[in-house]
């Protein structure tokens, strides 16, 4: 995203802020922009960094009307407060909105689908390593019934599934913390917007 989108973006999502502390936050992240470029950082490196202009500016519109509820200015009258406390709350609901119609259910699903995938492995780690050992057992135990040769192409396949199967339960480990950091990370997210620094 270009610098001039971000910060059009941003001063869009400030709206409701007070001119002044509008400008105050739009000249920090131009700032910020700059100092980066300086660095030799590129424009979709900055934008990556900075986030979703949007989603800050309704952090900054949040902590705005959080902060007049919790320390009104001087002389600030209780209708004030209760205005101040009605756009806090629209915020907030809409940040919870936007969670559960377009965030709760996808992420559900991919725990639902990360859970069964979990059950899927690790039943066929258990399936491969006991038939492969009966497999093995039976060899040497049992009266030979069924050629040698079928003995080891089922002890070779009943391995292979519980290789495969190991191998999978890394895969999905990997795929697991990857999916507990992001919901981590979206979760800091949404409490930062609903209760600022």
């Amino acid at each position: 995203m270009q610098e001039h989108n971000f910060i059009k973006e941003l001063e869009r999502a400030l709206r409701p802020l007070p001119a002044t502390q509008r400008e105050d936050v739009l000249a920090d992240y131009r700032a910020h922009i700059f100092e980066a470029r300086e660095r030799g950082k590129s424009d979709e490196e900055i934008a990556a960094a900075l986030g979703d202009p949007r989603t800050l500016g309704r952090t900054f519109v949040a902590d705005y009307h959080l902060t007049r509820i919790t320390n009104p200015i001087e002389g600030q009258k209780f209708t004030t407060s209760l205005y101040h406390m009605a756009r806090a709350s629209l915020v907030v609901l809409s940040i919870l909105a936007f969670n559960f119609f377009f965030m709760l259910w996808p992420i559900l699903a991919l725990a639902f689908i990360l859970g069964m995938s979990w059950v899927f492995a690790g039943v066929a780690v258990i399936v491969g390593l006991i038939f492969g050992i009966a497999v093995l057992i039976g060899n040497f135990a049992a009266p030979v019934t069924v050629g040698l040769s079928a003995k080891l192409a089922l002890s070779f396949y009943s391995f292979s599934i519980f290789g495969a199967s190991l191998l999978a339960c890394v895969v999905l480990y990997l795929l697991s913390r990857w999916f507990l950091l992001g919901l981590m990370k979206y979760i800091k997210l949404n409490a930062k917007v609903i209760q600022p620094d």
